[in-house]
């Protein structure tokens, strides 16, 4: 293959997929088909000596060896659940997923320096046209375009919901990457991005979703705050009491995009349809009664909507809602212990990157998000979701490793 076909191969990889996550506003189907054209392109142009590199120190690392015995832990949940055939067809999805993580990660791992700049600056502007579409859906209340978004849900007040933790994930990258520019001295970075990075924040808000809203303001704080002690990223005390400033107008943008009443009632938790929480308190309660039938493998993967709500009025019979609450009870405690031990691996890994990279702030943040919004948010067990831990985890495996840390 030539040169210039591989490096084309390269672009068009770092292209698609620095595009894929922001994407998902438009659907799910335009994120897989990144994903998916990204790592054909990138396994593409990936070479034989270097590839069988990346291959062998992916067998042999720590965090590949922990995810086996999830997996290993998953299977017993399945094995031992209410219902065996569905558990067994979450599994496999499941393990398609793994394998398309592992071939992603290889291309990341392969994919050439300045292709990964791409790949991040692809994922900035896709990120700021998401959010500017997603501004315009929340303030216009086009029909048209409420349709192209969303379908059938157009007129639902709660549509872009989903794009608030989804933002909360995606936008550590996005600051990082503008810092970056400003202290490259470029003349737009360094005149746009202070106001581009808190009118990003304030989209989470408008979006809705209070588990994006709370998962985006620990991100946020947990950013300024590394990058502040880290990475000369100079704070001082009136940048603090502005970011106090710039949280409490979060809301009121809900506000004026929802309305105000609808604005008090998701601060007010007496005023709920469902009760306190949209009836999250509910379904936890229930989730938690359940565990105790099989503490050990749990009811199966993905199987909460599998038990009998026979004289039980929930808000959601098809997942807890609370990811801790989830693996205990579809996976018992030997899966949540499984996934605890890697998902603080990771987190420590990403620790050690922050130290060392403001990159490597941006995926512990993205890292911190994901989990903090998965307390309030859809099932775990979700494909676009996990997508969500999976393919930021893996750019920031590959971006925010830097000589001051050696984590495998």
């Amino acid at each position: 293959m030539l040169r210039e076909e591989i490096q084309l191969m390269w672009k068009a990889a770092a292209v698609l997929l620095g595009a894929a996550l922001p994407l998902i506003l438009l659907g799910k189907a335009v994120t897989s088909v990144c994903l998916i054209s990204g790592i054909l392109f990138g396994l593409l142009a990936t070479k034989g000596t270097s590839l069988r590199s990346t291959v062998t120190y992916l067998l042999g690392s720590n965090v590949f060896r922990m995810l086996i015995a999830v997996y290993v832990a998953f299977s017993f949940s399945a094995a031992f659940g209410i219902d065996r055939a569905y558990a067994m067809e979450q599994l496999l999805q499941l393990f398609g997923l793994g394998l398309g993580g592992i071939l992603l990660y290889i291309v990341i791992r392969e994919m050439p320096s300045r292709d990964v700049q791409i790949l991040l600056r692809t994922l900035a502007v896709a990120t700021i046209f998401v959010m500017t579409l997603s501004l315009v859906d929340a303030f216009l209340n086009d029909q048209r375009l409420s349709q192209a978004l969303h379908g059938d849900n157009w007129e639902h007040r709660d549509r872009l919901n989903f794009m608030s933790t989804s933002l909360a994930v995606i936008l550590p990258f996005f600051w990082a990457w503008l810092i970056k520019k400003d202290q490259e001295q470029e003349v737009l970075a360094h005149s746009f991005a202070l106001p581009v990075a808190v009118g990003s924040f304030w989209v989470i808000f408008v979006c809705g979703g209070r588990a994006g809203w709370i998962s985006g303001t620990v991100a946020a704080l947990i950013f300024l705050w590394l990058a502040g002690t880290r990475h000369q990223f100079t704070l001082h005390g009136r940048h603090w009491l502005l970011s106090i400033f710039v949280v409490a107008i979060g809301p009121l943008l809900y506000g004026l995009a929802r309305g105000m009443d609808t604005l008090v009632s998701r601060i007010n938790p007496a005023m709920e349809k469902f009760g306190p929480g949209s009836g999250r308190l509910d379904i936890w309660e229930f989730a938690m009664s359940k565990i105790p039938e099989n503490p050990v493998f749990g009811i199966g993967l993905n199987s909460f909507r599998k038990l009998s709500f026979d004289g039980v009025e929930l808000a959601s019979t098809m997942h807890p809602h609370n990811f801790v609450l989830q693996l205990l009870l579809e996976t018992g405690i030997v899966g949540f212990a499984a996934v605890a031990a890697v998902a603080l691996y990771v987190l420590y890994i990403f620790w050690k990157y922050a130290q060392g990279n403001l990159y490597g702030v941006a995926a512990l943040c993205s890292y911190l998000a994901f989990w903090v919004g998965s307390l309030a948010n859809t099932s775990i067990f979700h494909e676009w979701w996990l997508l969500f831990l999976i393919v930021p985890s893996l750019i920031g495996m590959r971006v925010g490793w830097s000589e001051q840390t050696h984590a495998r």
